[in-house]
């Protein structure tokens, strides 16, 4: 796999990568897996894991419970 960008860029990318390629199960209290794009003022990029066999409700309330969590944070939710 190539990157192009900025060495910011290049730096999250590889983080990404390294974070999706990890297995849930390896960590059963997983660390803060979260990262600060350096130079993007409060820019922050997190992994999270979904649960084997979710129903459609427990997706959605989980992309409801981190949304309100952005907010309360005093995150937009609209793009730029």
């Amino acid at each position: 796999m190539t990157f192009h960008g900025t060495s910011d860029q290049v730096a999250l990318a590889e983080w990404l990568f390294q974070e999706l390629n990890r297995s849930p199960q390896e960590d059963q209290n997983p660390p803060n897996r979260e990262y600060h794009l350096a130079g993007s003022g409060d820019t922050e990029v997190r992994v999270l894991y979904g649960v084997p066999g979710a129903t459609q409700r427990v997706v959605n309330d989980l992309v409801t419970a981190s949304a309100r969590w952005e907010m309360s944070r005093g995150y937009s939710l609209a793009s730029n």
